[in-house]
């Protein structure tokens, strides 16, 4: 594995008061066209994990488990030690009942958290079209329905929990051809946030269009930073969900005019294919164009810190193991995971 530490990196910060960028407006602009810290992976250097699992959707690592989405019906998640990968359960099964998901639903729309009385491994995964939410324990393996002070529906496109108290919610509203984010408080009740109000506005000619505003969302363990990672246009939103504070990040050197946003769409090419939260930074999955993709770390505040590249792009999913220093890659073209020992990148982040 190789590293290089960049001897100049090109961040241009502009300190303005509403940027405007279809009416959204930031605190803070960062545009990009280089990281701190660069490294490389050979996709044949990886490890292809003897894992019996089929029709893979997603993967996650939290705490010491990996946790795969899948869509065999008796085992929807299926759950792996790590790290050494070992099988130690599943949950979820496909069914109408009582902790049962309608259909294979992959671990995107889950919520992940420890419970604070015994450190449990814990998810809540809305269901949409029947208005409920099914909690997971993936410590015991025990699934059951649960009762939230939010009210969910068919126009929910996803809901997350970002503390104790309070949900992050994404619907569709096809009348106006736009996305709206909710933070949802106490009791049920919207709570006020400048930072996606603003958001909020963008809005496409007509619903065809409606992927170019959609995206996933990365949340800070805290639940106080949410970073937007859509497909299309290169950039990325961060917000706080407290304060309202928001920055974003811009890549320089990638075309971000409508017709290449429409391009890609139109080609089912997309820039990036989400990402994940660390205690610091999160990490973002980006197509470079050139048959592979880049893993770009970011802090909270939008600062790039470093790159990841692999010379592969059938990559459908990344998770990273921070404490043993690993990544595993859902290859999409063979349904197999692959494991990287990226230790010595990562310590590079922590300096």
């Amino acid at each position: 594995m190789r590293f290089t530490l960049l001897r100049t990196v090109t961040i241009i910060i502009v300190t303005v008061i509403g940027i405007s960028c279809g009416h959204e407006s930031h605190d803070r602009s960062i545009q990009i066209n280089k990281f701190p810290i660069e490294s490389y992976l050979k996709y044949d250097s990886g490890q292809v994990l003897d894992i019996p699992s089929i029709g893979i959707m997603e993967i996650n690592t939290f705490n010491d488990k990996l946790i795969l989405s899948t869509s065999e019906s008796s085992a929807l998640w299926q759950i792996y030690s790590l790290p050494e990968v070992d099988s130690i359960g599943s949950i979820f099964r496909s069914g109408a009942g009582p902790g049962e998901l309608i259909e294979p639903t992959p671990s995107i729309i889950a919520s992940f958290y420890s419970r604070k009385e015994d450190n449990h491994v814990m998810c809540i995964i809305p269901q949409m079209m029947s208005g409920k939410f099914v909690a997971g324990d993936l410590t015991d393996n025990i699934s059951k329905d649960t009762v939230i002070n939010n009210k969910i529906g068919p126009m929910t496109m996803m809901a997350y929990r970002l503390d104790d108290l309070r949900w992050f919610n994404i619907e569709i509203i096809p009348d106006s051809c736009k996305i709206r984010r909710s933070i949802i408080g106490n009791a049920g009740k919207v709570m006020a946030n400048q930072a996606i109000d603003s958001l909020n506005h963008a809005s496409v000619r007509d619903m065809s269009q409606i992927p170019l505003l959609m995206f996933r969302p990365i949340i800070s363990a805290n639940g106080l930073w949410v970073a937007e990672i859509g497909g299309y246009k290169p950039e990325i939103n961060i917000w706080n969900s407290r304060t309202g504070e928001s920055n974003q990040i811009i890549y320089q050197d990638i075309d971000d005019s409508y017709s290449a946003m429409r391009s890609r769409l139109t080609e089912n090419k997309p820039l990036f294919q989400g990402g994940i939260a660390l205690d610091n930074f999160f990490a973002v999955q980006r197509y470079n164009g050139e048959g592979g993709i880049n893993i770009d770390f970011f802090r909270w505040n939008g600062r790039p810190a470093a790159t990841l590249s692999l010379d592969y792009d059938n990559i459908r999913r990344f998770a990273i193991d921070i404490k043993n220093g690993d990544l595993y890659c859902l290859d999409a073209a063979r349904d197999v995971i692959i494991k990287f020992p990226i230790r010595d990148f990562l310590s590079q982040l922590k300096k």
